[in-house]
């Protein structure tokens, strides 16, 4: 059985594939995938209570994203926001940098440089030390720690606030990809009428479109969609299938005609005969699509999570012996090789 969960919060995406990592450990989960870009989560699970699987999923994810929380499957997806306090601490860091670049060398120019890497690292810091606590010590963050604190130890201050910054960067226009993503699918997902106008007789009655049964009687007034799709029996109107078909002209339609359901009647009322259950309309049929896409990885994303377990202790292993063993077997300079250890660390830097 597959449930579906929104993460609400989550922004990090190499923290998406950490949780996914961890949720498919759960007892009783067969799978898990994290869609980063809609902020979900889904479970292939076997047995067990539900809500015994989702307060232990909580936990996981409180484990790598304090702030990150659980709930059911939302309806509509909000996007993430632009303007939050981490973007604004970022974008005050970046200008701090931008004029340090402009000044003479002294006190002040050095102060720049440490502001915009405080003010454009810190959540990267406070997640290696976390994690560190935690027992996982080898990620992306503890890398670019350790790079960074090494690069401003050696009074490096422009380095150590440049690698801060570009890999905040490239957070930040990841993040408004992601937030276009989700509007997207957001939009897509209300596509999706809930309720159903059946027509017995001469009354008309209110249900949810998943009690629509083959053969009902439906009318849709205008402005309202198609809730399912069916035959026109009575009326003629024009509907907005842009939606479905990407067709921005409205299609011309009248008694004989199929209708798909999430069209939208433009202008005269219809009643339309259900030829499918809500659940074999076109709708859902595309949700469904975009649903099994996002929930299932293609060989090469999978690869590449697997690789970045290893990357990170294998950059560091290089890095200390680059450091260790020309100074202590080849006479070496010490301060020279560590100095190249940290470069190497630099570079190294997703």
């Amino acid at each position: 059985m597959r449930v579906v969960y929104s993460l609400e919060g989550l922004g990090c995406a190499s923290c998406a594939g950490k949780i996914e990592t961890a949720a498919s450990q759960l007892e009783n989960v067969e799978k898990a995938v994290v869609d980063f870009s809609s902020a979900r989560i889904f479970l292939d699970i076997t047995e067990g209570d539900p809500l015994e699987i989702k307060r232990a999923l909580q936990e996981t994810v409180t484990a790598f994203e304090p702030d990150v929380v659980v709930t059911e499957q939302q309806t509509k997806l909000e996007g993430s926001k632009v303007f939050t306090a981490r973007n604004v601490s970022f974008l005050l860091g970046v200008t701090g940098f931008l004029v340090a670049l402009f000044l003479p060398q002294g006190l002040g120019k050095n102060v720049l440089y440490l502001m915009a890497y405080a003010l454009a690292g810190h959540e990267i810091i406070l997640s290696a030390l976390r994690n560190i606590r935690q027992g996982r010590v080898f990620d992306e963050n503890f890398l670019m720690t350790i790079a960074t604190l090494g690069a401003l130890a050696i009074g490096e201050f422009p380095e150590a606030a440049s690698v801060m910054i570009f890999y905040r960067t490239g957070e930040f226009l990841q993040g408004l990809a992601v937030d276009h993503s989700r509007r997207s699918i957001s939009a897509l997902i209300a596509i999706k009428p809930e309720t159903a106008h059946r027509k017995v007789g001469d009354a008309i009655f209110d249900i949810a479109v998943d009690e629509v049964a083959v053969g009902d009687l439906l009318v849709v007034r205008p402005g309202e969609r198609i809730p399912v799709d069916g035959t026109i029996i009575k009326g003629f109107s024009a509907l907005d299938t842009s939606a479905l078909t990407g067709e921005s002209l409205p299609d011309e339609v009248a008694e004989g005609s199929e209708v798909l359901s999430g069209s939208i009647n433009l202008s005269g009322l219809l009643t339309i005969r259900a030829q499918k259950m809500a659940g074999d309309s076109a709708v859902s049929r595309i949700l469904e699509l975009v649903e099994n896409a996002t929930a299932n990885k293609a060989p090469t994303e999978d690869f590449i999570t697997s690789f970045a377990r290893y990357y990170t202790p294998v950059v560091v292993g290089i890095a200390a012996v680059i450091a260790i063993i020309p100074p202590l077997f080849f006479g070496g300079i010490f301060a020279d090789w560590f100095y190249r250890s940290l470069v190497f660390l630099v570079i190294s830097c997703p």
